[in-house]
């Protein structure tokens, strides 16, 4: 305590033995009584002082205590704050350092010179979630006195590129500033297309520096509209430029890659190189709809055309085409009318379709062309069954049912085919049935029915009239039974059979569905066959609780059932018999998912050892709940607090604060005395073993390399220091979370 500087210290007064001789009862007099009442004084004004000193020792371990807990979880803790401490500088670092932040600093609506001060704006930007938190709306703009600090502004720019839109003039001419956006953190196409913008002239002519762009940002070649007039003049710059991009060379790019506009870029360059055969071919290569751009000369040549329809999705490209595609015998090469076929225009899909009729990878690209009209399908592949259904079953089947024969529309396979999509209307669905009424005669007509229901709840009716009007028993049809449970069992169980509601497959059905409708089961049947429970519980895709209205209670005495209720995050049920709490399979399962799980462990399992330390590794809260006679046993102490710093603070009282303090010198010795035996003993062994005829300190470690592991043993035994890793890393990891909290 003396070596507080808060306070200028006070010196205590130097009793001598005179002192105490004028302090004894048997001095008298008016001098020895006045000798007497100045040291009273002297010790009252010592008291004071010393007292003041206690506090405000006291007010520093708070503040130190509440900046540890602020470190640690800052959410729960900086409502605790008091007005004066929210805009404290230390108090506002410490929270920064928490993993997850409170609205208040996520908002960051403090005073100017808070938000301007570099300390805070710094601890800020470190933290993994600076862009997605601090770097929106008003708390985009980096502080103006920040704005010309060189080293702030590259740590800005590398974790979050749209600070370029705020950055100073005097950064527009740097190449580092520029490097920073390139190698940023999290890219943002907005940002990346408007990345030269924000620079000068003179490095927006740099060939070399501009290359390097093009390599570092894939579909932003829309850039080279900001580069100088020289270089989108340079026909080597413009081709190496687009040949740098990583989508040029990807002949198996996406759509959304090859149609992208920012890959246009034949747009930004000069005429003369928009003329230029070699330039073009190098644009189309890598994106086909550059041929919009490229000069009328150009966009009349074969060779081109060819090659920018490469990809499957060039039929768009085709409307630049300056030429007729079909006169010029392009279509004839099959490659390319493969390719384009799916975005082909109207004319084309339709010589296609006569030129290449009995292709059936062809028919089918044109069954996804969005252009086709049903009206221009030949007559002849109608007549086929397997067309017709691939056609239904096509992206673009509306009006595929009007143009079919009548002899089409009755045969079952096509009606059934109809039925199963899932956006047609009612009255569609009707006139199928009247035209192939053989579907309510069969098993998989109704099924198709059923689905056709499934996918369409809004029309509930149209299943049950179906359904009257089939000739088959539905209530004793086990297969419909079972498709009609899995679609809603809440309607259909009502009309089904006795005898199918003891049925396995049917009880499954139910277990298995979306909505686990177990209180549809009888309650014997599910005493009998707890395996359909059990069933029940793993498929079960939402929370327990609603499961659990279904349940037997009785079910819950069973151990497997509760040990899969457990697994899937049950809570632990109060139907559990008693000695399940002896059970550390079953506790250990509930705490992975609960840790307060942990608390209906027996006091037997709760004091042993060996089980704390496995549910420390699944939860160190559970530290909170563990037996009195091994809470504060240096293992089980080790475990808890290098696992997580948090497990600190049910270290609360007095007795526990004293044992963390001597756990924690206990543990320095024990790290002291690991680098001793490492820097002295191993170190020394390893010397002797590495150099020929060095002779180490230790004379009994010159005996040769091969008794060198077992001498290491031998010492270690000795002098009883760690040789663990993992026990050394344990013991440094609860020493770091104890210095955090000041101990």
């Amino acid at each position: 305590q003396s070596s507080c500087s808060c306070h200028k210290s006070t010196p205590m007064v130097d009793l001598n033995q005179n002192d105490l001789l004028l302090l004894s009862p048997s001095t008298t007099g008016l001098e020895g009584n006045a000798i007497r009442c100045c040291q009273i004084l002297e010790c009252k004004r010592q008291i004071e002082f010393w007292k003041d000193k206690l506090e405000l020792l006291l007010e520093e371990q708070q503040k130190y205590f509440k900046l540890a807990k602020l470190r640690l979880d800052a959410c729960s803790n900086w409502k605790l704050l008091s007005p004066r401490e929210k805009e404290d500088k230390e108090f506002i670092l410490a929270a920064l350092k928490s993993s997850k932040l409170p609205s208040a600093l996520k908002r960051f609506d403090f005073p100017l010179h808070i938000r301007s001060d570099r300390d805070i704006y710094v601890a800020r930007l470190h933290r993994m979630d600076f862009a997605p938190i601090f770097f929106v709306l008003d708390n985009l703009t980096v502080p103006p006195t920040l704005c010309g600090e060189k080293d702030i502004m590259l740590e800005v720019l590398k974790r979050e590129p749209r600070g370029i839109e705020h950055m100073p003039d005097v950064w527009r001419g740097d190449e580092d500033i520029l490097r920073a956006v390139l190698s940023a953190e999290r890219q943002d196409s907005f940002v990346q297309s408007r990345l030269l913008k924000h620079f000068s002239t003179d490095l927006r002519a740099d060939p070399q520096l501009m290359l390097e762009v093009f390599e570092n940002l894939d579909s932003q070649m829309c850039l080279m509209k900001y580069c100088s007039k020289t270089l989108r003049d340079d026909k080597q710059f413009f081709i190496r430029a687009v040949e740098s991009n990583t989508i040029a060379n990807n002949k198996q790019g996406s759509m959304s890659q090859y149609s992208n506009v920012n890959n246009q870029v034949l747009r930004y360059a000069s005429r003369r190189l928009q003329d230029d055969f070699d330039v073009v071919m190098s644009c189309v290569r890598q994106c086909g709809m550059n041929l919009q751009h490229a000069s009328d000369s150009l966009r009349r040549n074969k060779e081109i055309l060819l090659e920018a329809c490469k990809r499957k999705w060039c039929g768009d490209v085709l409307q630049f085409y300056k030429s007729d595609v079909i006169e010029d015998g392009l279509l004839e090469h099959r490659e390319f009318a493969a390719n384009i076929i799916r975005y082909a225009p109207v004319n084309v899909l339709r010589y296609c379709l006569e030129r290449y009729a009995d292709d059936e990878d062809m028919v089918a690209g044109c069954l996804d062309n969005r252009n086709k009209k049903w009206s221009m399908i030949p007559d002849g592949l109608f007549s086929s069954v397997n067309f017709v259904v691939d056609a239904i079953c096509s992206d673009y089947s509306e009006g595929v049912w009007d143009c079919l024969p009548v002899e089409m529309k009755c045969n079952p396979e096509v009606a059934m085919a109809m039925t199963w999509r899932e956006e047609n209307e009612e009255n569609l669905i009707l006139e199928v049935i009247d035209s192939c009424p053989e579907l309510l005669s069969s098993q998989e007509g109704l099924k198709a029915l059923i689905g056709y229901s499934w996918h369409n709840p809004d029309n509930p009716d149209v299943l049950g009239r179906f359904l009257e009007s089939s000739p088959i028993d539905i209530e004793g049809d086990k297969d419909i039974m079972i498709h009609l449970i899995r679609s809603d069992a809440e309607r259909w169980w009502s009309i089904c059979s006795e005898e199918l509601r003891g049925h396995r497959d049917i009880v499954l059905t139910i277990a298995e569905g979306c909505k686990g409708d177990l209180r549809f089961v009888d309650h014997d049947y599910q005493l009998e066959h707890p395996e359909l429970v059990i069933r029940a519980i793993e498929k079960f895709p939402a929370k327990l609780e609603t499961l659990d209205l279904g349940i037997c209670r009785d079910l819950f005495q069973n151990r497997n059932v509760a040990m899969v209720w457990l697994s899937k995050g049950g809570e632990w049920k109060t139907d559990f018999p008693e000695h399940f709490t002896d059970d550390e399979e079953l506790i250990l399962t509930a705490t992975r998912h609960h840790w307060e799980c942990f608390c209906n462990a027996s006091q037997a399992l709760k004091e042993e050892k060996a089980f704390v330390m496995k549910a420390l590794t699944i939860d160190v809260r559970v530290i909170e709940c563990v037996g009195a006679d091994i809470f504060l046993d240096n293992e089980v102490v080790r475990a808890a607090i290098s696992s997580d710093e948090r497990a600190i603070q049910s270290y609360e009282g007095p007795r526990e604060l004293f044992h963390l303090l001597f756990f924690a010198q206990r543990t320095r010795q024990k790290l002291q005395e690991y680098k001793v035996f490492q820097d002295e003993v191993v170190a020394s062994m390893k010397h002797s073993s590495r150099k020929e005829g060095a002779v180490s300190t230790l004379s009994m470690l010159n005996q040769g390399p091969v008794m060198l592991s077992t001498y290491e043993d031998k010492i270690a035994s000795f002098v009883g220091v760690l040789q663990d890793e993992e026990e050394v890393a344990k013991y440094k990891a609860a020493l770091r979370h104890l210095a955090a909290w000041g101990l």
